[in-house]
């Protein structure tokens, strides 16, 4: 097995400040989820394929004061703070004024896309799907790696 990092786990619930104070590899994907840290694998080469496809399918249909990226967090509880990093997300621009956050609120994000693939496929489609909603994020789609 790859040892990827050596952390001090967190006895008590990260707070945001504290998430964006970890020191991990880069190829983890640190999320929170009611304070409680949730490390996700390092992603196969389909599923980064399948996420790039989304984001150029993406940039060719979104309007003008919008933005397509992956790989940035989006804040959907501060307390407990739950903070995912979804494949793909869709927010408008003027919501974000600050371009070196390293996480978005909700209130920005118009779109979440997960793609799916073996070992996240439940919590792609069930879990996820419930915490963005709750949250409040207007849209949120799942697509398969396996899907053509």
């Amino acid at each position: 097995m790859k040892s990827y990092a050596s952390i001090d786990w967190p006895a008590d619930p990260l707070t945001l400040s504290a998430w964006e104070n970890l020191d991990l590899h880069k190829s983890l994907r640190p999320e929170v989820v009611e304070g409680q840290l949730m490390i996700q694998p390092p992603r196969t080469a389909d599923h980064q394929l399948k996420v790039m496809e989304v984001v150029q399918q993406l940039k060719e249909s979104v309007g003008d004061g919008k933005e397509v990226t992956f790989g940035i967090a989006v804040v959907l509880e501060r307390d407990p703070l739950t903070l995912r990093i979804p494949d793909v997300m869709v927010f408008r621009s003027e919501a974000v004024p600050d371009r070196s956050a390293t996480s978005i609120d909700t209130s920005a994000v118009e779109l979440v896309v997960e793609v799916a693939e073996i070992g996240s496929r439940s919590i792609d489609r069930v879990l996820k799907r419930h915490e963005y909603a709750v949250a409040g994020i207007p849209e949120y789609r799942v697509v398969d790696v396996q899907e053509q």
